[in-house]
């Protein structure tokens, strides 16, 4: 009950945020007043973009369905005496040495970073693996802001961080980001679960590393993850037989299964798999009845990412005809649950969105070469 409330609350969390995000006006519709300005190159990541000259550098975020659309515009200077001011844009003095990070990912990316010391609070630690930030609470360096749905808006205004990362876009006076930023204090959105690719999340980690002056640190962690990513699609690119799979697990009435053009979908892409929903146009979720997908998956020769399922009965215990998909049946189930913590929170959202590159290889080694004892962030169930 425990996990499952959990669940439940980190479901509606999602949902909240969700309905903030969807809820974004836009700011303007255009890149200016940067003329003097170097456009700092990303490969991947579609949704901030980067300009510098010798003072600072200014970051746009694009979070709006047109990604041509600025919703947020944040400048980094290490002079306060130095800066530009734009329309609607946030300064920030760089480094930044308090941060509370609401999210494990974030907070992984910036211990990656070395920035271990910069955070000062997290939302809440049951959603955490990372034992550097695990550690850090225990001796009370790492404060949890979050321990229910609802922030603790009055904490983090005592503990007045110099900035807070966040889901989401402020709008309404009633909404956090904006109580936050009227204690004077920075709100930073992060949108990498908007991008639709997996070395675009990936690339984020250079976003973090603006903020706390790691620029070449970031370059380098992400030229080593693309670098090991490229390699292992490689490998199978020319791999005739790719075996058709399908993700995820019905949640009430519904199935979400990742768009066509999804994070997910791609990753399976590189992996040499057949994704059953791959024609599909969409980058987000498809809301699926159980119907529909077993029309469709029925005889695929895979089943990923199945909830928080760590054994057969589990998903018979979801629905009883689950049975009957030929993944199933044939025990080609194989969950990304291997390193869960006691509150079913696993690595693979935590670390495994930084380092595709060895979710690609977990994949492949599934799909391909059958090395499941050499698996990192997935496990086959029994």
């Amino acid at each position: 009950m425990e996990l499952f409330s959990l669940l439940k609350s980190q479901y509606k969390y999602f949902l909240i945020l969700t309905l903030v995000y969807s809820c974004t006006q836009k700011t303007n519709t255009a890149i200016n007043d940067v003329k003097n300005y170097k456009k700092i190159p990303l490969k991947y990541a579609k949704r901030f973009a980067v300009y510098s000259n010798k003072d600072e550098i200014i970051i746009y975020l694009f979070g709006n369905k047109n990604i041509s659309d600025t919703t947020n515009i944040y400048i980094l200077n290490s002079n306060t005496t130095k800066t530009k001011i734009l329309n609607k844009s946030q300064f920030l003095k760089t480094p930044v040495n308090s941060i509370i990070s609401l999210s494990s990912l974030y907070s992984f990316m910036l211990t990656e970073l070395g920035a271990l010391n910069n955070i000062i609070a997290i939302e809440n630690a049951n959603y955490y693996n990372n034992t550097l930030i695990l550690n850090a609470i225990k001796t009370d360096k790492i404060k949890e802001v979050q321990k229910n749905v609802e922030l603790n808006i009055e904490q983090i205004i005592n503990l007045n961080p110099n900035i807070v990362f966040g889901y989401g876009m402020p709008e309404s006076s009633t909404n956090n980001f904006q109580k936050l930023n009227k204690a004077n204090i920075a709100t930073v959105l992060c949108l990498d679960h908007l991008e639709s690719s997996p070395l675009a999340r990936a690339e984020w980690v250079k976003f973090y590393g603006y903020f706390i002056n790691k620029q070449n640190k970031a370059d380098s962690i992400f030229n080593s993850i693309e670098k090991d990513y490229l390699y292992v699609k490689k490998s199978v690119e020319n791999i005739k037989a790719k075996p058709t799979v399908f993700t995820e697990l019905k949640y009430g009435d519904i199935w979400y299964a990742p768009g066509g053009n999804s994070f997910m979908a791609q990753l399976l892409n590189d992996a040499g798999a057949d994704y059953i929903f791959k024609s599909d146009t969409n980058t987000g979720s498809l809301h699926l009845s159980f119907e529909t997908v077993y029309s469709n998956c029925k005889n695929a020769d895979y089943w990923l990412n199945i909830s928080n399922c760590s054994k057969k009965e589990d998903i018979i215990s979801n629905d009883i005809r689950n049975s009957k998909f030929n993944a199933f049946q044939k025990n080609n189930l194989f969950n990304n649950n291997k390193v869960s913590n006691a509150f079913g929170c696993s690595t693979y959202w935590e670390s495994g969105l930084l380092y595709p590159n060895k979710l690609l290889k977990d994949l492949t080694n599934i799909f391909h070469f059958h090395k499941f004892d050499s698996l990192i962030y997935y496990k086959q169930l029994n």
